[in-house]
């Protein structure tokens, strides 16, 4: 029950703080740049050119303009580009001339685009790496921001070498506490070449936090390059959590790029041993070949169950009388038959409101209303919690309201409306009271 208290008291929190956020953060960011210090005629060529290009002749012109201009025309160029309104071709057009500006002057376009998203700065820091090292470094070491510190880091390392050298002075610059983020950054992108190097360089890696975040990156691009010479590298782990990280990591991947490949490599194991490898990529194949995971493990040990129970909720998503007719032919018992068929509520009120909230009533069995309300909140809270009430139950309408609370993870706007409208005696703090008891 507290936990029932726990989201409804940090809902309310976060929805004060999002509208603090809202207001402290401007709309639309520009370009930060000087006045030229020539007023340049920049004639029909430069002054018109296309900076809101839709096709590849247009991105021609707009490089060709780019390459010509000097200085002082990209100046007003990137401003003109900056002062369009915010949208893929604005993007593109800042994305080639801040590179080509930094060509001439990197920290003035470093300065420049300040204001913008990392993804347009990191480019302009590696091409002052380059021509400036030590600079390019310094100025790294004055971003506050962590996550952007992190984007401007891994483009350094490359800039700089690449290499161990590189990496060290990258993760010698960025804030304290970061360091272990540089590392498997690097790993990772290592891994795109030379995933079984950059798997042995990672277990090598003294701090466990950079260890596991350095192994779930290269497990990402190791199984798109070879997913079985990756998961022969599991038995290489030996702490647990990583193990099971990289192996996650691993299988998510490799279900996602290629299930056929993965669910043939399923069939073709043994169901008894190496239980953690069989759970992440039966779990992650189940919600992507349904039918042929619940064909798989029919006949299977009772840790396919978790197979199972995913394969009819993704199954409610294509066929809902076959999935319905899945969940019932399992064994009685609250982790088979009336786990599955929960399972099959839950996936059926998100497809489908209206049809599964008459199949949950004509079944006169509670639980699965409230599963099938479950699944409503997953697309529209505001209506779920509005069933909620309505309910004649007061003490199924209060399990209702907790377990869709705690099922869904949608905005704090989403959730704090409704449960104001519970009762009319104190909206959320007399709930929370009411959970509390």
């Amino acid at each position: 029950m507290r936990a029932g208290v726990l989201v409804l008291v940090a809902a309310a929190g976060a929805l004060v703080g999002a509208a603090i956020t809202y207001s402290l953060v401007t709309p639309e960011s520009r370009v930060r740049l000087p006045e030229p210090r020539i007023a340049n005629d920049l004639g029909t060529d430069i002054e018109q050119a296309r900076l809101t290009p839709s096709s590849a002749p247009e991105h021609a012109d707009l490089y060709r303009a780019a390459a010509a201009a000097d200085r002082n025309q990209l100046v007003r160029m990137i401003r003109a580009a900056s002062a369009r309104p915010a949208g893929a071709e604005r993007t593109f057009a800042l994305g080639l001339l801040l590179p080509r500006y930094a060509e001439l002057d990197p920290r003035g376009a470093v300065e420049a685009a300040a204001e913008l998203n990392t993804e347009l700065r990191a480019p302009l820091y590696a091409i002052w790496a380059n021509k400036d090292p030590t600079s390019a470094l310094s100025a790294l070491a004055e971003i506050k921001e962590r996550s952007a510190a992190r984007t401007i880091a891994a483009a350094l390392v490359p800039a700089l070498g690449g290499d161990d050298h590189a990496l060290r002075v990258v993760a010698a610059a960025v804030p304290s506490g970061m360091e272990s983020t540089v590392y498997a950054d690097a790993l990772t992108a290592r891994a795109a070449t030379a995933p079984a190097s950059a798997f042995q360089q990672a277990l090598a890696l003294t701090d466990p936090s950079a260890r596991e975040q350095a192994l779930e990156g290269i497990a990402q691009q190791w199984a798109q390059l070879d997913p079985g010479a990756a998961l022969a590298a599991i038995d290489q782990i030996d702490e647990p959590s990583q193990r099971q990280t990289f192996l996650t990591s691993v299988a998510k991947t490799w279900a996602r790029l290629d299930p056929d490949a993965a669910l043939g490599y399923l069939k073709s194991a043994d169901m008894g041993a190496q239980t953690d490898l069989l759970m992440a990529l039966g779990s992650q194949l189940a919600e992507r070949r349904p039918r042929e995971v619940l064909d798989l493990t029919r006949t299977s040990g009772p840790q396919s169950m978790l197979f199972r129970m995913m394969a009819i909720r993704a199954l409610a998503n294509e066929d809902v009388s076959l999935a319905l007719r899945e969940a019932e032919a399992l064994p009685t018992g609250p982790d088979q038959r009336e786990g599955a068929v929960n399972e099959f509520a839950r996936a059926y009120g998100a497809r489908d409101p209206d049809g599964a909230l008459a199949w949950a009533r004509a079944s006169g069995d509670a639980s699965r209303v409230t599963s099938v309300l479950q699944g409503i909140a997953q697309r529209d809270p505001t209506r779920a919690f509005d069933l909620a009430v309505a309910l004649e139950s007061p003490q199924q309408r209060m399990e209702a309201i907790l377990w869709i609370a705690g099922a869904i993870h949608a905005e704090p706007e989403q959730l704090v409306e409704p449960l104001f409208a519970v009762t009319g005696r104190g909206g959320i703090s007399f709930v929370a009271a009411e959970i509390a008891c």
